[in-house]
């Protein structure tokens, strides 16, 4: 299996975005985004109306009601991981996932026993 180092972005604004992404644009063809809302998390992050460079991405999502954001961003992406703990209904989400002709993660909080 082929290894590669995708680094992250996690930004409040389209204005902050920008400035980390001109910062590790160069660095890989694929850069990771971590999407945070607070009712999941105690951060927020990505949770506007994004304006994306070319480039492929992967993206975290630490949201409540990822069908939501999956609907609505699934095209400049390649990779979705969306968190176990997010859904009483995983397997929605993975067949929702997948519909959209994109790979699949599923992240698990260590909370989670």
């Amino acid at each position: 299996m082929k290894k590669q180092i995708c680094p992250s972005i996690i930004a409040k604004s389209q204005k902050e975005f920008n400035k980390r992404y001109k910062k590790i644009s160069k660095l890989s063809p694929i850069l990771h985004l971590d999407v945070m809302d607070k009712p999941f998390i105690s951060n927020s992050s990505l949770q506007f109306e994004l304006e994306l460079p070319k480039h492929q991405y992967n993206v975290h999502l630490m949201i409540k009601n990822p069908e939501d954001w999956i609907k609505g961003n699934y095209n400049f992406v390649r990779l979705i991981t969306f968190h176990l703990e997010s859904t009483k209904q995983p397997r929605k989400i993975i067949n929702l996932i997948k519909s959209k002709k994109r790979k699949v993660g599923i992240a698990i909080s260590p909370r989670t026993t």
